[in-house]
């Protein structure tokens, strides 16, 4: 499902409109679910890979903020940057290191099987990965404190509005809009609409 199409219409319209009548606890809840089903429209089998690298990085930055020493942040900031960009690293670019590793053993004489693996991309994984790696460094740096809510938080990471294309959001600037109900004026809508139509022309 991208942007520009009638199934991403279709989709805005019936969130938007189940958005409006719920209150401010279930909008919450609901734009999550909703964000999962838009990333799982592209393919379902990254959810779960979506899902765990949220899981790490929540537990990370609890422990990052409940630590006493510089020594047990520092190792839970390594774990979870270390995690962000390895999946990072794997999907994006184990096939050209791969490919390139073959071909410079083919140049030394060296025959070798291609260790290419038929690797998908994941949509909007840079995104999403930088985003929460701003998140950790934050928190590290105590520039934020961690977020105790594990829904509001996958809300910050899964937000389907800037999931696959950005822009990579600051924490500190989408969290509390999460924890503070949201109130949606004429003039809102109106903006609202202009850029849409705006975007799609």
């Amino acid at each position: 499902m991208v942007f520009n199409s009638f199934e991403f219409i279709f989709f805005f319209i019936v969130v938007y409109g189940v958005y409006r009548s719920l209150n401010h606890r279930a909008q919450n809840f609901f734009l999550l679910a909703a964000s999962y089903f838009f990333y799982g429209c592209w393919d379902w089998r990254f959810l779960f890979l979506l899902f765990f690298t949220t899981i790490v990085d929540y537990v990370s930055a609890q422990k990052i903020s409940s630590a006493q020493d510089l020594r047990t942040r520092r190792h839970w900031l390594i774990l979870s940057v270390g995690v962000n960009l390895s999946v990072l690293g794997f999907f994006k670019y184990f096939n050209f290191f791969a490919g390139n590793f073959t071909a410079l053993a083919k140049s030394l004489g060296v025959l070798m099987d291609p260790l290419v693996l038929k690797v998908i991309l994941p949509v909007g994984v840079s995104f999403y990965t930088f985003q929460s790696i701003s998140y950790i460094v934050d928190v590290y740096k105590n520039r934020l404190q961690a977020e105790k809510d594990f829904w509001i938080y996958a809300l910050f990471v899964a937000f389907f509005p800037q999931l696959v294309a950005g822009p990579i959001e600051r924490a500190g600037h989408m969290l509390s809009q999460y924890h503070n109900p949201r109130q949606v004026t004429l003039a809102n809508n109106r903006e609202g609409l202009w850029f849409l139509i705006w975007g799609f022309f």
